[in-house]
């Protein structure tokens, strides 16, 4: 296994084919409906972590009160602290904090030194900075950053930037997996740059022919990345999209018509931007209530597979894990947040366990340690039971001052 892997480790086994019965549905109707798939299971689905399915001589679920998620009829009250589920550790939120500040740190630095290499067209000036800043860790972050800083400069400064990733990749100064990540991360962001900048699309397919004559992309990958992303080539279609799916959503939170949203959802025919809608309504629930929260992952639940193509939302939530420490301006409590959506996600059933496994994401990354985070709450003890309630936990915890604010028309963090 990679450094850069999280093992995965929670207990469900995932052959079997029958549909796992939630003990957590009447709490779900309570909350204003039940998902469709009961927080946990459906035809073709995973199963739900944590969850060890037990079946009667009828092939039925049959109820065993020493099950781990095992839950009574009540309705939860009375229940001691244990109940809830745990907030990242202090030790693991101060890493978290100086992480974001080491990285912001970084990453300005390297704006700063790409304008002073348009100028001198030093690229053993650049590297020196590189070195001296010995942030090694956070290197896969360049590409991304020097491609966003010459975007809107010249031809002659594009092919300077191109002249110099080739000479930090043929120097192992930034290594072809880092180069990788940074150029994933350029193509994952161009429906945002490509409204600013309508060649955006072009300019990054440029960049990435010449780091596949580099040597330093693999042309399979670059392929890939660039399939994945023809639409932006029509920026005002996307702005148009962007702008309809925030609507949906304001319209969702103040209904919670989840039948109405996949409706208007379907009338957009836009599926390559479905990402858009994991992005934007998981970013405006974290800096929203914790009823947001909720009909958010009921969204999710209902939606995944079934009006929602699986492979958009892991892509949409992969988005919001390379914008982890843009978002934590705006919300400081993202570690926290995204990654109990995202346990809570594979809870029920919208995003495989082998995600946490395959998310595209260094160890210097913050999303990593988003992803850490989300294993400790799926490894709690009935992991199952606490997430599917996770955002009922802590309106009743008060563990989120943001909870007794309304929604506002404040758009998401983006990077």
């Amino acid at each position: 296994m990679s450094s850069n892997q999280v093992k995965h480790t929670t207990q469900k086994s995932f052959k079997t084919n029958v549909r796992d019965k939630p003990r957590h549905s009447d709490k779900l109707d309570r909350a204003g409906g039940a998902a469709k798939k009961g927080g946990a299971g459906g035809k073709g689905t995973w199963g739900a972590p944590g969850d060890e399915a037990k079946f009667g001589a009828d092939g039925d679920y049959a109820l065993d009160e020493h099950d781990p998620n095992y839950e009574s009829d009540g309705d939860g009250e009375g229940q001691d602290d244990s109940y809830f589920m745990p907030p990242p550790s202090e030790p693991v939120q101060r890493k978290f904090v100086s992480s974001v500040k080491d990285l912001n740190k970084f990453k300005q630095a390297i704006k700063i030194a790409t304008l002073e290499f348009l100028n001198s067209n030093d690229k053993n000036e650049f590297a020196q900075i590189l070195k001296d800043l010995d942030m090694s860790l956070y290197h896969q972050d360049v590409p991304y950053v020097v491609f966003k800083t010459v975007l809107d400069k010249s031809s002659d400064e594009h092919e300077k930037a191109q002249l110099l990733f080739q000479y930090l990749a043929d120097e192992d100064i930034v290594t072809a997996p880092q180069m990788t990540q940074g150029f994933r991360k350029i193509f994952n962001s161009l429906d945002d740059l490509s409204i600013d900048a309508p060649k955006a699309g072009l300019s990054v397919s440029k960049f990435t022919e010449a780091g596949v004559l580099a040597g330093f992309l693999n042309k399979a990958e670059a392929d890939d990345m660039k399939a994945a992303v023809l639409f932006v080539h029509d920026a005002d279609s996307v702005y148009k999209g962007k702008r309809a799916i925030a609507s949906m959503i304001k319209e969702y939170f103040s209904n919670d018509e989840v039948d109405d949203a996949r409706k208007t959802l379907a009338e957009l025919k836009a599926p390559h931007l479905h990402f858009e809608v994991v992005k934007q309504m998981v970013g405006k629930a974290m800096d929203h209530t914790a009823h947001q929260r909720e009909v958010t992952s009921r969204f999710l639940a209902q939606l995944a597979g079934d009006g929602m193509s699986r492979d958009e939302i892991a892509k949409g939530f992969n988005i919001l894990l390379e914008r982890v420490e843009d978002i934590y301006l705006d919300v400081p409590e993202v570690l926290k947040l995204l990654s109990a959506f995202l346990a809570r996600a594979v809870v029920d059933e919208v995003l495989p366990p082998a995600f946490l496994l395959r998310a595209d994401l260094s160890a210097g990354d913050m999303g990593f340690q988003v992803i850490e985070q989300a294993q400790v709450l799926l490894n709690q003890e009935k992991a199952g039971m606490r997430l599917a309630n996770v955002w009922e936990q802590q309106t009743r915890s008060g563990s989120s001052a943001e909870d007794s604010e309304s929604v506002s028309d404040a758009p998401a963090a983006q990077a």
